[in-house]
């Protein structure tokens, strides 16, 4: 898992297995759209906030259906 290269204290702040309400996931799937987001990150530097959200929420949109066909 990334997290398992961070610092102790990041563990302890981000670590599922100890926030509330977070239930037991595979970290592999949690960073798997990084790859497919990391490369929209220039264009979304110059966005403002709602087009911002609007084009994350494409990209993993279609990286979900992707996972599905």
């Amino acid at each position: 898992l990334h997290i398992v290269s961070h610092i102790l204290r990041c563990w302890a702040l981000y670590c599922f297995n100890y926030m509330p309400g977070v239930g037991r996931t595979c970290g592999n799937m949690v960073e798997g759209p990084w790859d497919k987001t990391k490369h929209a990150g220039r264009s979304l530097k110059q966005m403002n906030h709602s087009i911002w959200h609007d084009t994350l929420d494409f990209l993993l949109n279609h990286w979900n259906w992707g996972k599905v066909i």
